[in-house]
């Protein structure tokens, strides 16, 4: 028997159990919350609204009973039982000589907040300390900018000290004007009224110029900053694995790169620059206050710490709402560009209604956010009005009895008054700053958020794998190794990290030769394109090795290996601009040098793309955004003369025809036998059709379970009516009439003896390449 004691500081449950050998081992339980969902009704009833007060498993290993129980609680409450499967995921093991900070939590008990959380309606994530952390980050990446930021203060000094040399000048002219009776005799500084104000008025002027020349400054920096933090953003997207794009939607991404960014840049310089302008300001103000009258400004200063504390709570309300606002937004764009993107499909279906009914349910979400953010401000904002108003007759009361006892002059008294309202002014604008600052603070959390992932797979590190159209010149010093298209799975285990449970593969092994020309068959679902995006370096097996030519994948930087491999998709997507933009993208730099027009052509009339000479302008005719401007089959064509052009000693093709005619597909399947036989090529099919299917020599067929169930030539296969291949193709009405017709049109071919014909499966000789291993399960070696 043992109990799981209640580590506050780690907020997790932690359990000693000692085995049959008596060896203590500790497990983990997660929070109460989760572990009640997970028990009987009763119990749910019965037990804490944070805490689990008493718990009995059994059977969690090797016959153990373990007793939980709450220690923060004095009283045990009655016991329940509850029987746990040995792999349930709430119990997780881990070395006793594992620290506790290595525990990995599902879920954290949930914390009591403080009073501050609570009053502001603040999670514990949104009220911490990590604000002005990520104000200093953004202020590192505008250092660059150092030097016009220096000007930019330099220039805003000047302005500000000119403007708060106005209220003592005012006094000045003032008390001039009570002791003086002609204007002529007026003397300030010893200058005249009219000449003392001609000189302020170019003081003014001057003032004028500098703050022009600031605010341009200060918009150049923040340019500068949005582009940087835009740009960096961008380039860690880039870096990113297919896990990242798995887990964050589009519209987030959006809405973080545009309107986030935007929202730092803001906060970070203009808003800055106000910062520091109300500042000098109020510091100014405050020194010549206490000048003219240090009783006075004893008085005002009795308002300051609650109008600081009251700025502090609203400065933490408003990040929180920032983030909350950012995050809608987000939300917001997300949903709206999965529409936009499905509007065909929302149109087919007629379901406006429903996804503007979904759409509006963000939109209210956000306006939500943003009344809040509405009554928060004028809160604040009405609040300290008042409190300034009040401060200001206040002083009005106390400086008019300090004129009749002679303590102060009225042109003292009225450049008091004068400095109260710019300090008042400073301190609102104060308020403003740190309010957008907390804005900018939340929206920046949310960029460094992303920013701060790291990529699971080593986009750029490794050996260079380069085809024999791309080696450079010095190919050792660059360490570039020739791919020969030999491809090797070991006992590939993988599954989706969004689908954790949800097994793909678990060994996985298949052996293809250089040169082999091969169709990966299989029922949908059961992994067929996820072996190409393995291959592709879009994922990390779990467990198991993919090699090439010999050496492990991961040896090679993921970039190489991509520019290297040639690959079309069922769907592809191609960039907005010309045919002749598209083919050519892509190209690794040593190889876009040497690219010719003809090469151009070359690749085009390899692809079937015979369309493009019937177009008003041929290759230089824009295809419009993805390639809207043209067809389905044309995109497929345009696609696969895009991977031709680079000659790639490996070449996949994920249902790359599937949009083709059969008169299309009938030449390309040519172009590619041909391009195999000179150049060698590996070409890894992924298909369905069985005219696909027919063209290749070797057939590996998946089953349900995602391990080769099944492999050999196509016309062995197909011949036999018991093999797996002839099965699933006849499993669908469309692949037994496809079947019906090749079988109606192989005899044909046998009576007219017409072995040239289109239908006949293809195949080259069987002595050319090395012959098609594939383990079974990691069990068995069989040999085609």
């Amino acid at each position: 028997m043992s109990n799981y004691s209640l580590n506050k500081e780690k907020s997790q449950y932690i359990v000693n159990i000692n085995d049959k050998n008596n060896i203590s081992k500790q497990y983990f339980a997660i929070s109460a919350k989760t572990v009640t969902k997970a028990l009987k009704p009763d119990l749910q009833a019965k037990a804490s609204r944070r805490y689990i007060t008493e718990v009995k498993v059994h059977q969690i290993k090797n016959g153990e009973t373990v007793k939980v129980t709450d220690l923060s609680t004095e009283q045990q409450q009655d016991t329940h039982k509850n029987n746990l499967s040995k792999k349930d995921p709430l119990i997780k093991e881990y070395n006793q000589e594992d620290s506790p900070d290595k525990v990995i939590r599902s879920e954290e008990i949930p914390k009591k907040r403080s009073w501050k959380e609570r009053l502001l309606d603040i999670s514990h994530d949104d009220s911490n300390t990590a604000t002005f952390t990520e104000v200093w980050r953004l202020l590192k990446l505008g250092r660059r900018d150092l030097p016009l930021f220096i000007l930019a203060m330099i220039l805003l000094t000047l302005s500000a000290s000119i403007v708060m040399a106005l209220p003592k000048v005012t006094g000045l002219i003032l008390d001039a004007t009570k002791n003086f009776t002609v204007l002529e005799d007026i003397d300030i500084y010893g200058f005249s009224l009219d000449i003392f104000l001609y000189i302020m008025g170019g003081l003014l002027l001057l003032s004028t110029a500098a703050t022009f020349t600031r605010i341009i400054l200060m918009r150049i920096i923040g340019e500068n900053l949005v582009s940087r933090l835009r740009s960096s953003f961008m380039k860690n997207l880039y870096l990113q694995d297919m896990t990242f794009y798995d887990k964050n939607k589009v519209g987030d991404l959006i809405s973080r790169l545009s309107s986030d960014a935007y929202v730092v840049s803001k906060s970070i310089t203009q808003n800055a620059s106000d910062g520091i302008k109300h500042s000098l300001i109020l510091s100014s103000s405050l020194t010549m206050m206490f000048i003219l009258s240090t009783k006075l400004s004893l008085v005002m200063l009795a308002f300051s710490p609650p109008l600081l504390f009251f700025s502090y709570l609203y400065g933490l309300k408003i990040r929180s709402l920032s983030r909350q606002l950012q995050q809608a937004t987000g939300a917001l764009t997300k949903v709206s560009e999965q529409q936009l993107n499905s509007i065909r499909t929302i149109q087919s279906f007629t379901a406006e209604v429903k996804e503007l009914h979904h759409y509006n349910n963000k939109i209210r979400r956000v306006w939500k956010i943003s009344f809040k953010d509405a009554v928060t401000n004028a809160t604040f904002f009405g609040s300290t009005g008042i409190l300034g108003n009040l401060t200001f007759l206040l002083t009005l009361g106390l400086g008019t009895r300090f004129v009749l006892n002679g303590s102060m002059t009225v042109g003292d008294l009225t450049a008091y008054l004068i400095y109260t309202e710019y300090c008042g002014s400073a301190t609102f604008g104060i308020s403003n700053f740190y309010t957008e600052l907390f804005k900018g603070a939340g929206a920046a959390s949310r960029l460094f958020e992303m920013l701060d992932i790291k990529p699971s797979i080593d986009p750029i590190h490794g050996n260079k794998l380069v085809s024999k159209a791309n080696i450079s010149k010095n190919p050792v010093d660059n360490k570039e190794i020739i791919c020969k298209g030999h491809i090797k799975f070991e006992n590939v285990g993988f599954t989706y990290p969004t689908r954790p449970d949800n097994q793909i593969f678990k060994k996985l092994s298949f052996d293809i030769p250089a040169g082999s020309n091969v169709c990966i068959v299989g029922p949908s679902g059961r992994g067929k394109s996820t072996i190409a995006s393995l291959l592709l370096r879009f994922y990390q097996p779990n467990s198991g090795k993919i090699l090439i030519d010999g050496q492990n994948i991961n040896d090679f930087s993921v970039h190489s290996v991509r520019q290297t491999f040639g690959f079309v998709q069922q769907e592809p997507v191609l960039i907005e601009g010309t045919i002749d933009e598209n083919i050519r993208y892509g190209l690794p730099p040593n190889l876009a040098r040497k690219i010719t027009y003809a090469d151009v052509e070359w690749a085009a009339q390899k692809a079937n793309c015979d369309f493009i000479y019937s177009l008003r302008d041929g290759f230089n005719t824009n295809i419009g955004p993805r390639g809207s401007l043209l067809s389905g089959g044309q995109r497929q064509k345009v696609a696969l003369a895009r991977c031709l052009i680079k000659e790639p000693p490996v070449l996949i093709l994920d249902e790359a025809t599937s949009a083709l005619d059969g008169k299309s597909e009938s030449a390309i399947n040519e172009t590619l036998e041909r391009l195999m036989r000179v150049g060698n090529m590996t070409t890894i099919s992924i298909a369905h059709r069985l005219s696909t299917i027919e063209r290749c020599e070797d057939i590996l067929v998946l089953g349900y379970d995602g391990s080769i169930v099944e492999h050999g030539k196509f016309r062995d296969l197909w011949a036999d009516k018991n093999s797996r291949l002839w099965k699933l193709l006849n499993t669908t009405p469309i692949h037994k009439h496809e079947a019906e017709e090749e079988e109606k049109a192989t005899e044909k071919k046998e009576d007219s003896k017409n072995s040239n014909s289109t239908l006949t499966p293809t195949s080259t000789n069987s002595s050319k390449h090395p012959k098609i291993t594939v383990t079974a399960n990691a069990e068995s070696v069989v040999t085609a």
